[in-house]
């Protein structure tokens, strides 16, 4: 009986994972849509380009990212995880 528990979990966990993958594809979606080609090859274009980052604002990104990582982990605001 233990063995059908862990596997119905296990399945749930992959249903769970299988829809947040495509809300967050959605979501991808939604915004590449709102930009044309060249304009993301234009902003793809910058990658090439050889410039100095200010210490400073590479820290405040790296820690706003490290934020916005965490914050999605925790779920949405107001509800449980």
């Amino acid at each position: 009986m233990m063995g059908v528990r862990r596997r119905t979990k296990r399945r749930v966990e992959r249903d769970t994972e299988s829809s947040q993958d495509r809300e967050a594809l959605k979501m991808m979606e939604d915004i590449l849509s709102d930009f044309s080609i060249d304009e993301l090859r234009e902003f793809l274009e910058a990658d090439l380009v050889d410039v100095k980052v200010d210490p400073e604002f590479k820290g405040r990104l790296r820690k706003q990212l490290w934020d916005l990582v965490q914050d999605h982990a925790r779920g949405p605001r107001g509800g449980s995880h």
